[in-house]
């Protein structure tokens, strides 16, 4: 069995440079930013992006619709066809952001003024910046799984991250329901004999009946970070839950890089 770190506390915690550390050595359960963007701006953003296409994708099951590419769906198709659509699909998330605002530099900018690491997109060598900040939508639930980079994306430029969060803001929020569970049990390669059979993503829940968890309530505006590479799933949603959404990743020289 591997080693880990426990939940110090089970409460959400400020976003400062030491309790970023802490998320990212899973020292703590969660990070919430109140306030992120106002109600107005949540509400101009859901409109402006139920303009745009949803696509979900075909082995995800309650489906889950997104705005955006993420590294995952590429997995079996080359970075080439990957780095082909990242333009694209900047040109569709830039003509909603016209329309409201633009979380992404928003996160960016709040985060270079709270850590002394750099913080910018990931970048491939050969192909230049990768995707960050997919729109999600869920109206059902979202079984449990977890994203790692070294399990989801090997060799694609970013796997060299030593840890590996996820931020979620919420753009709308289901009447009731629609809470993300977070378990505290990081992913090891071990835990693919836990596999729901079939699946690409998802894993059995008997892996994380006794760990323990910490709910996070979706409030509109409010922004969560939380380590991704714990086992995690959303409750069932009655009504639209609307997230904008990204990875961020410490590099080994401490430096921060975002991407989808």
């Amino acid at each position: 069995m591997y080693n880990q770190n426990f939940w110090q506390q089970i409460q959400d915690a400020a976003l400062t440079e030491e309790n970023l550390a802490g998320l990212f050595d899973n020292k703590i359960p969660t990070i919430r930013i109140h306030n992120f963007a106002t109600q107005a701006e949540c509400q101009a953003f859901s409109m402006a992006a139920h303009t745009a296409n949803f696509t979900y994708h075909k082995s995800v099951d309650p489906p889950i619709g997104r705005v955006g590419i993420a590294q995952f769906g590429y997995i079996d198709k080359t970075k080439k066809a990957y780095f082909a659509a990242v333009e694209r699909e900047y040109q569709i998330q830039r003509e909603i952001m016209d329309k409201s605002f633009d979380p992404l530099a928003r996160l960016i900018r709040i985060l270079r003024d709270t850590v002394s690491a750099q913080v910018n997109i990931a970048q491939d060598s050969n192909f230049g910046p990768f995707f960050a900040g997919l729109i999600r939508l869920i109206h059902k639930n979202a079984s449990l799984h977890l994203d790692f980079t070294e399990i989801d994306a090997p060799e694609w430029g970013v796997a060299d991250v030593n840890a590996q969060l996820a931020w979620n803001l919420f753009l709308s929020v289901p009447e009731m329901g629609g809470e993300c569970i977070v378990y505290n049990r990081l992913w090891h390669p071990e835990d693919e004999a836990h596999k729901v059979t079939g699946s690409e993503l998802y894993y059995t829940p008997k892996l994380v009946q006794k760990c323990r968890t910490k709910e996070i309530k979706p409030v509109v505006g409010d922004v969560i970070l939380f380590n991704s590479r714990n086992f995690h799933e959303v409750k069932d949603s009655y009504g639209e839950r609307m997230t904008f959404t990204s990875f961020i990743g410490r590099k080994p020289d401490g430096n921060i890089v975002i991407w989808s």
